[in-house]
């Protein structure tokens, strides 16, 4: 019993400073291998030679849609103002942007299932609708309002006489015609009827053409904007 117990104290003896020999041979090497990478020439910083990080300028969006009298979605446009003017750049004019006529027939994703914009108001009014057009054209929407056409008609008052060349016939629910083909000046009131008016009989990429025909004579008449 004498023999085993002073075999087993010094087995754990030779253990134990095994483990300690051991520990500290590591921590030399770390000491080592960290001193040796501090005092290295050969790496170089990844940011060095990158290329200058240039903010991406502001630029705000827009949903504009239109509604019949009975609610439905009839033409959604989105507007993207131009950035900042850069006070440096001569001749750099910061007014205008884009008007983007969306179709009321794109589909977005709803689960597992595809939805027209004109399903989506339906489904869930102007916040719906907002969200599944980001969706649609990859953008985030800042502003948004939906307008039947009194409230468009207001909006579009400030200004004068458009002119307007009407690639087709504009046809009313019943699909009678309402503005012949071809130029026409109209007044805010007649171009908020386009583009709240849906004939039933139409298909929507026919009428699409007239509803891009208003905002370029809009567009066209402000310019560079009102004074």
């Amino acid at each position: 019993m004498t023999a085993l117990s002073s075999r087993r104290r010094r087995n754990t003896w030779l253990a134990l400073v095994a483990g300690l020999v051991s520990a500290g041979a590591v921590a030399s090497l770390v000491f080592v291998g960290a001193k040796a990478i501090a005092n290295s020439k050969a790496g170089q910083n990844a940011l060095e030679d990158a290329p200058q990080v240039v903010p991406f300028p502001q630029t705000p969006t827009a949903m504009l849609a239109t509604v019949s009298d009975g609610n439905e979605l009839t033409s959604v446009t989105v507007f993207v103002l131009a950035p900042d003017a850069d006070g440096t750049a001569a001749g750099y004019d910061q007014r205008g942007g884009s008007v983007v006529s969306v179709p009321i027939t794109a589909d977005t994703e709803a689960g597992d299932e595809l939805v027209t914009l004109r399903d989506a108001y339906s489904l869930g009014g102007e916040e719906r609708l907002r969200v599944d057009l980001e969706s649609v054209i990859n953008l985030t929407i800042d502003f948004s309002a939906v307008m039947a056409r009194d409230q468009l008609a207001g909006m579009l008052g400030v200004l004068p006489t458009i002119d307007v060349d009407l690639p087709r016939d504009v046809l009313d629910e019943e699909g009678a015609i309402v503005f012949p083909q071809g130029a026409a000046s109209l007044t805010p009131d007649q171009l908020a009827q386009i583009l709240t008016t849906r004939s039933t009989t139409e298909r929507e990429r026919l009428r699409r053409p007239n509803i891009e025909a208003v905002w370029a004579g809009v567009t066209k008449a402000l310019g560079t904007g009102l004074q």
